[in-house]
């Protein structure tokens, strides 16, 4: 078996998105409009609140963000971003994580297919070290948008920590779904199915990567998941 080659495309479970969503996110730059009346209406993506808390923030001004979102709660409590960014004045006011979960959970509990608030959510549970709660909101984000390459490499590397060999076939079966092309999930699939001792369906999915490679002109690669899949083969 080519070893660096395994390396390089087991990689793909331990690497973060340099995209993921933090705690305290870059405020989105687009135009928006903030609630001015009351209304009882469910609102996210309040670009203009999150622009005003950003400068405020940035300014050191948390009194005056408090107020802000305070204000924007105030004109409509259904207003799922104010409480997103009331966890970004909370975590730059004490740095506590239990206090930040309570908003967002609010956010969620507004708009429950909000993802940003799931993303949040998921980067708090991780500074908070719980991998298999940070994988559950990261998965939230991947049954809304199945796309989302940052909620799918953040969620494999968690799983991929604890050793979730059900849970990450779980991720590249989606990855499999969205580009049925993609040797390099086949491979990681056949990988955590050979860790399940699911043997019929690793050497199936070893079978299909390698014949993908090979469709891709990709002649190393596939001469490495051959060499894989004979080891694989030959073990009891």
């Amino acid at each position: 078996m080519n070893k660096n080659f395994q390396a390089q495309i087991l990689s793909a479970m331990l690497v973060l998105s340099a995209a993921s969503t933090t705690v305290a996110p870059a405020f989105a730059a687009d135009n928006g409009s903030s609630t001015t009346i009351v209304t009882t209406s469910v609102q996210k993506n309040d670009t203009a609140l999150m622009d005003s808390i950003g400068v405020l923030l940035n300014a050191g001004d948390i009194k005056g963000a408090y107020e802000a979102v305070n204000k924007a709660i105030q004109a409509n409590s259904q207003n799922a971003t104010a409480y997103l960014c009331k966890s970004w004045v909370l975590y730059a006011d004490y740095m506590d994580l239990n206090k930040c979960l309570e908003p967002i959970n609010q956010a969620i509990a507004i708009a429950p297919d909000y993802v940003d608030a799931h993303m949040s959510k998921a980067s708090v549970l991780k500074m908070m070290n719980d991998w298999r709660g940070a994988a559950k909101e990261y998965d939230v984000v991947i049954s809304l948008d199945p796309t989302n390459e940052s909620a799918m490499n953040s969620s494999i590397a968690c799983k991929a920590d604890l050793g979730d060999w059900s849970g990450l076939i779980e991720n590249f079966k989606v990855q499999i779904a969205n580009d049925p092309t993609n040797a390099q999930a086949y491979f990681n699939k056949a990988y955590c199915e050979a860790k399940l001792g699911a043997r019929d369906a690793a050497i199936a999915d070893y079978q299909q990567a390698e014949k993908l490679f090979v469709a891709a002109n990709d002649t190393d690669r596939a001469k490495a998941v051959a060499d894989e899949l004979a080891d694989f083969q030959k073990s009891a």
